[in-house]
């Protein structure tokens, strides 16, 4: 088993650890140390994504749906660290895009470390369910 000791991250930008040989012959020069270099990233996204979705989804859902009355539906995913909203809408005018997109904005700013990515779509008379048919989507709000 090797000996080694752990250097903490080197930058919080690349959250990156290397892993250094303690073995003596390395620390004065005779052998070339062969550092390992683990990507925490990956890990650390998924984790944060895990906790973030259900609340995200809920404050998504309740923002943007609870607050326009045309608002049929609000379907949310989170991937890679963006937020992507789909919202189903019964009438498709100016005046409820104006009404959503400042709902969007008040999203954008109360979660500024996240990325959006919205949709709006109209309903047309189809029930909100079978209008968004993407399985990765999250069901964040129906009205009934």
């Amino acid at each position: 088993m090797a000996t080694g000791v752990f250097l903490p991250p080197f930058s919080l930008r690349t959250r990156t650890a290397v892993w250094a040989s303690t073995n003596p012959a390395v620390l004065l020069g005779a052998q070339r140390p062969t550092p390992a270099v683990v990507d925490t990233r990956s890990s650390y996204k998924e984790k944060v994504e895990t906790m973030l979705t259900p609340a995200l989804r809920d404050s998504v859902g309740f923002e943007i749906g609870a607050g326009v009355a045309e608002v049929n539906a609000v379907f949310t995913s989170v991937v890679n660290g963006a937020c992507y909203v789909w919202t189903v809408v019964s009438e498709f005018t100016p005046r409820v895009r104006r009404t959503i997109y400042g709902k969007e904005k008040s999203l954008i700013d109360r979660f500024h470390d996240l990325s959006f990515e919205f949709n709006i779509v109209a309903a047309r008379g189809q029930d909100p369910m079978s209008v968004i048919r993407d399985e990765t989507l999250e069901l964040a709000f129906l009205r009934r």
